[in-house]
């Protein structure tokens, strides 16, 4: 599967690009929905990375910001060889 994880406004857009580029989204409403997730998904996976490939967030989110999720996904090691940008 490849699939991303997607934090945006524009999800619309998004989401069309997905179906296009066949991916599979997996969405989160702000920085701190989308670590619990992904830390959640760490739990049944040996390495998420080969079922996520990349990370696209908001620099600016409630709750938790870009920067910030970009540093515990990166220090986490379940999560750190997926790319976050």
């Amino acid at each position: 599967m490849n699939g991303a994880f997607i934090l945006a406004k524009k999800i619309i857009i998004i989401r069309a690009l997905s179906s296009v580029l066949t991916l599979e989204i997996e969405t989160a409403k702000d920085g701190r929905e989308a670590l619990d997730k992904l830390k959640a998904m760490a739990e049944s996976h040996d390495d998420l990375s080969q079922e996520i490939s990349l990370i696209i967030s908001d620099i600016e989110m409630p709750e938790l910001d870009g920067y910030t999720l970009t540093s515990e996904i990166r220090e986490d090691p379940r999560l750190k060889n997926i790319k976050a940008s």
